[in-house]
């Protein structure tokens, strides 16, 4: 008797919540994409209780940068997670992703520093991405003061963060391969945590995600995906910069571990995981995981969907083994 296939179907928790939303931001000006952002993600969401939280400016290359520091309980040498947040390098910010970011503290057990980094049009690339340079040599020679492991940084984010914490990788090798044994980049990183991230692997034409979940029907519809690209890329970066595109990248060796998720109905989801498939083929350690049932941008949701934080307790035991490499690798699903 042949078995019946199994149709995909959304998380019956996500399917109610999103029930009768339209998400066609072609109408939506980036003013009003951030109020709305701005109203429905900030500090007064579900906030999980943790020891300290501070906030503070470091020196930026564009002028003081803001950033948070998460501590989950008393005690000394942490390991530290560097996090970006989504927002497709156009809108979100520390207040954002508080209740995300407070989270990955308790269950990495690491003290957590999320960097808001200057956003596009106003700060189109490469701004980001030096953000994220200036935030990783400021944790390698400060995070100690405040109770952090200057030997155990991870770097992670979501959407627009995971693509920033992939360019920062590559910014970090490129720099030690350039100093030759010298002084190159002041820091190295043990681990990636890159969730439903943007890659350039796959344009939108060639992605079956796209096609299949950017109708307008999901997150992320086409006219948004557009929106992201034309507003933070300037036209004179070439399609293969690696630190835009990290999936352009012609050398993906010598990077750190990396937990790659995706989700199942994210118009991001095949360019996610062929970049996890690069990843592997270069030789680097992979930890792959396809979110079934899920939308781009749940993690936001973790106090609504319960699925979520299966994958937080799964990130959070790989940051507390500081060692991504010592975790199996599975083949994406």
């Amino acid at each position: 008797m042949t078995e019946k296939a199994t149709v995909p179907a959304l998380d019956p928790e996500v399917a109610a919540f999103y029930q009768g939303k339209n998400f066609d931001y072609r109408a939506a000006t980036v003013e009003e994409m951030r109020r709305n952002a701005d109203a429905a993600f900030n500090d007064s969401v579900e906030r999980a209780a943790i020891f300290h939280t501070e906030e503070r400016t470091i020196p930026g290359p564009g002028g003081p940068l803001p950033v948070r520091l998460y501590q989950p309980r008393e005690g000394e040498n942490f390991p530290v997670l560097l996090y970006f947040h989504g927002g497709g390098f156009l809108m979100h910010n520390l207040a954002s992703h508080d209740s995300l970011c407070r989270m990955l503290a308790r269950e990495g057990d690491c003290l957590v520093l999320s960097v808001g980094y200057r956003l596009a049009p106003e700060s189109p690339y490469p701004a980001a991405v030096e953000d994220a340079c200036a935030a990783l040599e400021w944790a390698a020679g400060n995070i100690h003061r405040f109770h952090g492991n200057p030997d155990c940084l991870l770097a992670g984010g979501d959407s627009a963060g995971a693509n920033l914490s992939a360019a920062l990788a590559l910014k970090v090798r490129d720099r030690t391969r350039e100093a030759s044994g010298k002084t190159g980049f002041p820091a190295q990183l043990a681990g990636l945590l890159l969730f439903y991230g943007t890659y350039g692997c796959l344009s939108p034409e060639e992605s079956p995600s796209v096609q299949a979940f950017g109708n307008g029907d999901y997150v992320l519809p086409r006219p948004m995906l557009a929106l992201c690209e034309d507003l933070y890329t300037p036209a004179t970066t070439a399609p293969d910069d690696p630190y835009r595109y990290p999936g352009q990248a012609r050398d993906l060796t010598g990077l750190p571990p990396a937990f790659c998720v995706t989700a199942e109905f994210d118009p991001l989801r095949d360019d996610g995981e062929a970049f996890g498939r690069r990843l592997q083929e270069a030789g680097n350690w992979v930890i792959p995981l396809r979110v079934p049932g899920m939308m781009h941008g749940f993690l936001l949701y973790w106090y609504r969907f319960s699925r979520v934080q299966q994958v937080l307790r799964q990130a959070g035991r790989l940051i507390r083994q500081a060692g991504l490499a010592k975790a199996p690798s599975p083949g994406i699903q």
